[in-house]
């Protein structure tokens, strides 16, 4: 796991983000890396994680708070359940079970909120960088302004909504 923002082309290896998967549910640990924790740049990524390179656990949860901040919410897993259920059916495949370890490392490296970036590999990218279809979807204001403007010339449906 790093530290930076895609658009800066900057990042920093601060330590392994492991998620284990049993009959109860996943459980995530994490492992710092020694060098983030000498350098001068560090900073405290969540409360409950120590300053040490052990693997830890978080305390009666699944998983660390700073990781579920970075995991999509209900919209943006909606928005992933919709994409793996299309991509099964372009398959002919049966739609896989998403997981938490799954939503987090789908969101768009580019469109990710907050400066924590993930790889799978040391060496690999890092993840999602599918350009073709990222999640969150990109957009063009000038087609938003559009299709607000269509949807409220819509004199029938929107004195339905305001009935």
């Amino acid at each position: 796991m790093h530290i930076g923002k895609a658009w800066l082309n900057i990042s920093k290896l601060i330590g392994s983000l492991s998620a284990d998967l049993g009959k109860t549910g996943q459980q995530f640990s994490f492992k710092y890396h020694r060098d983030w924790l000498e350098s001068a740049e560090q900073l405290l990524l969540d409360p409950e994680i120590g300053w040490y390179t052990g693997t830890q656990y978080p305390i009666e949860k699944e998983n660390f708070g700073v990781f579920v901040d970075s995991m999509p919410g209900t919209w943006g897993r909606r928005l992933m359940q919709r994409k793996a259920a299309q991509s099964a059916r372009e398959k002919n495949e049966h739609r896989p079970r998403l997981t938490d370890l799954g939503y987090l490392l789908q969101v768009s490296d580019f469109t990710r909120m907050g400066a924590l970036r993930f790889k799978l590999h040391p060496d690999g990218p890092f993840l999602n960088n599918d350009n073709e279809k990222p999640i969150p979807p990109w957009a063009h204001i000038r087609e938003l302004q559009q299709s607000a403007e269509k949807f409220e010339a819509n004199l029938v449906l929107l004195t339905w909504i305001f009935r």
